[in-house]
């Protein structure tokens, strides 16, 4: 998903390049909390950050395309 998302959306000048690698950064950091019990609360913070301008991102990318239709 983040290689497609990353073809489609950042290749494409829609989303910036941090928020996709904030998503892998996200995916190791709830892996390492899964399977090895392991995480920061700074690691969680950055992440929540990074997360709530992805979702404003995609949000206005979401209404762009509408607003076009």
């Amino acid at each position: 998903m983040i290689v497609a998302i990353r073809s489609l959306y950042v290749e494409e000048k829609l989303l910036p390049l941090h928020l996709v690698e904030g998503l892998e950064k996200a995916k190791t950091l709830r892996e390492s909390a899964d399977y090895y019990d392991q995480w920061s609360k700074t690691g969680v913070e950055t992440i929540l950050k990074v997360a709530e301008e992805f979702l404003d991102n995609s949000t206005q990318l979401i209404r762009g395309i509408k607003g076009n239709k």
